[in-house]
């Protein structure tokens, strides 16, 4: 299997997302969601309209019980997500079991879809050199939050890994990086 990287330039995040803002809304909700929460895409696409649509407004916060993560939406990533809900038709919009994520013809877009649609990206912002897939929207997350002192106990389990070695492993943390950490204080 072949090592996916996380997106390291901050300059080449904001590229992609201005680039998908103004031509591609649904995968600019995608790319946003997951490079700010760690979640898979595979796992955003099975998501209902209701799990972030309620009361006619982005609700605040994602949980998915199953692994007891209560992801908290920040306010770029509700604009995201309400930038694509407003392209879709009001009939659409009040369905409760209405899946987030739409393709072309109606249904759930499939990994596969949004992986060329993404790769399609990546060359327009000149990112063809290197191995970015859909991996590389979680673990772009999970790089820059370690890269910031984010507890690293709370990545191990947002990532399902059991050790700190192996988390780093997989989201591409050199060994020097890991050592310019800082870890970030609370000051009471």
């Amino acid at each position: 299997m072949e090592f996916v990287e996380p997106i390291r330039d901050v300059d080449k995040i904001n590229e992609i997302k201005t680039y998908l803002r103004d031509k591609k809304q649904r995968e600019y909700a995608i790319f946003m969601l997951s490079i700010n929460t760690g979640i898979k895409v595979g796992a955003l696409l099975n998501l209902k309209l209701v799990n972030v649509f309620q009361n006619g407004k982005i609700v605040d916060s994602l949980v998915f019980e199953d692994i007891g993560v209560e992801y908290i939406l920040n306010e770029s990533v509700k604009d995201a997500l309400l930038r694509y809900i407003s392209t879709r038709s009001i009939a659409e919009t009040h369905i409760d079991d209405s899946p987030l994520f739409i393709s072309q013809k109606g249904g759930t877009p499939t990994e596969k879809a949004i992986y060329f649609s993404m790769a399609d990206v990546f060359k327009e912002v000149g990112m063809d050199e290197g191995h970015y897939g859909l991996q590389s929207l979680p673990k772009t997350f999970g790089y820059h939050a370690i890269l910031q002192g984010i507890d690293t106990t709370l990545l191990l389990k947002i990532f399902n890994k059991k050790q700190p070695k192996i988390l780093y492993e997989y989201l591409g943390i050199s060994e020097d990086e890991r050592k310019n950490t800082k870890v970030i204080m609370l000051n009471w």
